[in-house]
């Protein structure tokens, strides 16, 4: 028997054909038996075949014992739904064969084999021509004049079909158990195939995603034994065979290593990991990176098989934020100590952030200020000022100088607005700066006036010695005409007003040489 299979996996031996005693019906069968007996010892204990050739056997033997000339042997495929005929008999062509070596792919299923496919039912008909069930056959196709096809199902899942076609006689209720029986393991042995196939294709789809991954990915038992670990720690200067079979506690920091068991004792006691654990990983040349570990549980027959792992290096990152803690620590200090208060609105002119000086400048409390606009803070018409050099920020995007006049407290601030950004470039809000120049705009005042008082000074003195000198002239002549008149000349009273007129003019210039003196004594 061992010597007749051999004979048969190498095709020299065919199953009986045509029909005939009940003797060689029998023997038919046997055969049958025999070939299918090969089909399943060689391909259902390896995948190591192609569908080609599976289907090509299949075929065969479908052929051989239905005495079929022509027949195909398809599978479909999963992901789109097609049927790919590996095994299309190139004979069954006038003039245009199929391409040599090449599936012949049917998008859309139609005639007798399509009907099959459809409704996952054999057919079996004699008259192939005349039965409704039938398209025609394609331009250049033989004549299909007795036809017999079987679904290959598996599991109620459609997985190819067996079609046949033109024997020398007519297809009979043997031909068809015997087609249902190859359809039977043609389904059974393609299922597993192709499921071996997408499992291959999973772990070549997941190892391509591991090897591209920035993390380590590694298994260890409940021992704590690694078990896999992928090539990232190559990085770290390790090899892969150098942390395979080692306890994961062997890389830890050792102040980590207790917290660590206590985690894995908790997951083995509970089925449960924690779900991130910080801690410091040993590289080879001695140092250590920050890491950050997330962890799973794999189960087999409900009882923990393995623990799955990812670990990432955070160091840079931890880095990262211990310089941006720092940083932050900073601008609050110098935001919180300012003498000059600072404020930030969002996009509403909403103040969301002050500093203490903001709130002594305006004479609020902190918290009272946040979430409120310049209409709940200022007057009407200084806040509708306000409000229109924060537009001209947004609008421009430029920096804005304003002053804010406080009337009736005689208050005066002068403030810088620059937009606020996010890292797009737009737009989200104002940083503001404000300073009190109330004692800058009183200093500035007085300095106005002092100039003013210093430029009378320089005009008046010289002028009020000026007018004095004519004055004493005017008093001198008029003293000389009054002498040489009697006493009743009638110009006397006049001459005596003009005297008069001097004295007055004579006193108005004495207190300019007297403001004039104050003025200088005060500067000196």
């Amino acid at each position: 028997m061992g010597k007749l299979k051999n004979r048969i996996k190498k095709g020299r031996v065919k199953p009986r054909r045509a029909a005939g005693t009940l003797r060689e019906d029998a023997a038919r069968r046997a055969d049958l038996h025999l070939v299918m007996d090969v089909i399943e010892e060689s391909y259902l204990a390896s995948t190591r075949f192609s569908t080609q050739d599976l289907s090509e056997k299949i075929l065969k033997a479908a052929k051989d014992f239905t005495g079929s000339g022509y027949g195909f042997a398809a599978y479909l495929d999963r992901q789109t739904g097609w049927m790919i005929a590996p095994t299309l008999s190139g004979d069954a062509w006038k003039g245009r064969r199929p391409p040599s070596g090449q599936p012949v792919i049917f998008k859309e299923f139609g005639g007798l084999w399509g009907w099959t496919l459809i409704n996952k039912k054999p057919l079996l008909t004699n008259a192939a021509a005349s039965d409704p069930r039938s398209g025609g056959t394609p331009p250049g196709h033989i004549k299909i004049e007795k036809f017999l096809a079987v679904p290959a199902i598996f599991n109620r899942s459609l997985a190819g079909i067996i079609a046949l076609a033109n024997p020398k006689r007519n297809y009979n209720a043997d031909d068809l158990a015997a087609v249902k029986k190859l359809a039977r393991v043609y389904a059974l042995i393609l299922q597993r195939k192709l499921a071996e196939d997408r499992l291959k294709e999973s772990e070549s789809r997941y190892s391509a995603i591991i090897d591209a991954s920035r993390d380590i990915i590694y298994t260890y038992n409940p021992d704590g034994r690694i078990t896999y670990v992928s090539r990232q720690v190559r990085v770290y200067g390790y090899t892969q065979e150098e942390i395979i079979g080692r306890h994961i506690l062997e890389f830890a920091h050792p102040d980590d290593r207790y917290f660590l068991s206590q985690a894995l004792a908790k997951g083995i006691k509970t089925g449960v990991t924690t779900p991130v654990i910080h801690c410091r990983i040993k590289k080879k040349d001695g140092s250590y990176f920050h890491a950050e570990q997330k962890s799973g549980i794999i189960k087999q027959d409900g009882r923990i098989f393995m623990f799955s792992a990812i670990i990432r290096d955070v160091s840079e990152r931890d880095e990262l934020r211990a310089r941006l803690v720092k940083n932050e620590e900073t601008l609050r200090q110098i935001f919180d100590t300012a003498t000059d208060a600072i404020f930030i609105k969002d996009m509403r002119g909403r103040y969301t952030r002050v500093n203490k000086a903001c709130a002594t400048v305006l004479g609020l409390p902190l918290q009272k200020m946040l979430g409120k606009t310049d209409f709940n803070i200022f007057p009407k018409e200084i806040a509708k000022a306000i409000k229109a050099s924060d537009q001209q920020v947004i609008r421009t995007g430029n920096t804005v100088y304003t002053d804010i006049a406080f009337p009736g407290v005689h208050r005066c601030l002068h403030a810088a607005k620059t937009p606020l950004k996010d890292g797009n470039g737009a737009v989200i809000g104002i940083l503001g700066i404000a300073r009190d120049i109330t004692e800058l705009k009183r200093l500035q005042a007085e300095l106005i006036k002092a100039k003013a008082v210093e430029a009378v000074t320089s005009v008046a003195r010289p002028a009020a010695h000026d007018f004095n000198n004519i004055l004493a002239a005017i008093n001198g002549y008029a003293v000389l005409v009054m002498e040489t008149l009697r006493s009743d000349n009638p110009v006397k009273p006049e001459i005596a007003q003009i005297l008069k007129a001097v004295k007055r003019a004579s006193a108005i210039t004495s207190q300019l040489q007297s403001y004039g003196s104050k003025t200088t004594k005060e500067r000196t």
